[in-house]
């Protein structure tokens, strides 16, 4: 028995017919509460003939004016403002509420019925029956139609949830889908569901930078053969296997370049959604990488944090040693780092300081708005033109030390699912 019913009140030929159905269907509900949306004529010509049926009797009611009557955009909008405010107000959930849209103006009912579809498990409540020649049921012969149109609320909620996945928003995909599957039990649905939330789950993980986690879980995925069926239907499956050799590399070699494209991928997309200050914190980090990674991969595996003394030529032993601190471990930032690259004749470090000490490419300006970004050591904000300047140097930088890039980036962007 549902607590709340709202229905929409047309008019019909005399008023008496529509209010007659509307109070069987009221009489089969037996709600505890209702809202009739009303029209101006309806709420004159039809709620009085509605109010005096003996069903009406010590009804707990409420009419609701629609503003603009024949604008179904606005009357959706109107409706689903409205059983929000129910819905907050007495505790309600879209379970205990039923919308009969059988009468009202066609624009009332399709508004109606709209906004019931921003309320998954909301039943909806139709009378058909034998008609007459206009086309209106036949009083004495009407039969109402009770539907939870799950499969719609399902189909609502999974583009939604492709469009969250699509947008980076990996955990609210997630939480959407696991509301999507309450809905029904079709394993046809309930398979695209799970697969889609593995998909968030990898690519969450991959994002907060939990690369064997997210091989995991992609490995895993693509075993079974009705999984694969969905990613090719997505338009993903290649994706996903260049995405999976990424991964495996990244995870099981030290100072890979996957690690340096991983890093500029994820600023990349904390761009596109409007975070600068996240995106060129990891453009910083990214370079500082490329210092590391060019020194233990073509400088005798020399590691920033630690510097061996004897790795590097017995020339530069003085200058270096006075980086050593109080623990007797020389560990260089990420200016020294690539100074000791340059003072390697390393082609990175060359370019680098050259680029920090000259006045065509900015690269000092740029790591000044980093160092004063509010993730740094200020309060300054970043903007997308700053964000734009320090990627375009780092993808020089990159280009310099790992010759693939190109085929790299394309293996580490993260799939967009295409739906029909």
């Amino acid at each position: 028995m549902p607590k709340l019913m709202i229905i929409s009140v047309g008019t019909g030929r005399t008023g008496d017919d529509i209010a007659k159905a509307i109070c069987l269907s009221i009489k089969h509900q037996e709600p505890s509460c209702i809202v009739f949306i009303v029209s101006d004529l309806s709420k004159n010509r039809t709620m009085p003939l509605i109010k005096q049926n003996e069903i009406m009797f010590n009804r707990n009611y409420e009419e609701f004016l629609i503003q603009e009557q024949d604008n179904v955009e606005q009357i959706e909008i109107e409706c689903v403002s409205l059983i929000r405010k129910i819905i907050k107000q007495k505790s309600f959930s879209p379970k205990d509420i039923v919308v009969d849209f059988t009468s009202g103006t066609k624009a009332m009912s399709a508004g109606l019925l709209l906004a019931a579809f921003n309320f998954p498990g909301t039943s909806l409540s139709y009378i058909s029956g034998r008609r007459d020649n206009e086309g209106r049921v036949i009083t004495g012969e009407e039969r109402i139609q009770i539907q939870t149109p799950n499969r719609i609320y399902f189909n609502l909620r999974f583009i939604d949830a492709v469009n969250l996945f699509n947008q980076y928003q990996f955990e609210a995909c997630f939480q959407i889908l696991a509301q999507a599957k309450s809905l029904l039990l079709d394993q046809e649905y309930l398979l695209k569901a799970n697969t889609l939330q593995q998909l968030s789950k990898a690519y969450s993980s991959w994002d907060k930078f939990e690369h064997k986690k997210a091989l995991g879980i992609l490995s895993e995925l693509t075993k079974s053969l009705d999984n694969e069926k969905l990613l090719l239907e997505w338009e993903i499956k290649n994706i996903i296997e260049r995405n999976k050799q990424f991964l495996y590399k990244e995870v099981n070699t030290n100072y890979s370049g996957e690690i340096a494209i991983d890093l500029l991928e994820n600023a990349s997309r904390r761009a596109e959604e409007g975070k600068y200050d996240d995106a060129v914190a990891r453009l910083y980090r990214c370079l500082e990488y490329l210092g590391q990674y060019s020194l233990y991969n073509r400088h005798n595996q020399i590691e920033t944090k630690s510097v061996d003394i004897n790795k590097i030529p017995e020339n530069l032993h003085n200058k270096y040693q006075k980086e050593m601190n109080k623990d007797g471990v020389i560990a260089l930032s990420l200016f020294k780092s690539f100074e000791l690259l340059k003072d390697l004749d390393d082609k990175l470090g060359v370019e680098f300081i050259k680029d920090y000490n000259g006045k065509e490419i900015e690269i000092k300006k740029l790591l000044s708005i980093r160092n004063n970004s509010i993730l740094a050591h200020g309060f300054q904000p970043v903007g997308e033109q700053e964000f734009n300047s320090l990627k375009e140097i780092l993808k020089k930088y990159i280009n310099i030390v790992i010759f693939d890039f190109k085929e790299m980036i394309k293996k580490s962007s993260f799939p967009k699912i295409k739906i029909s």
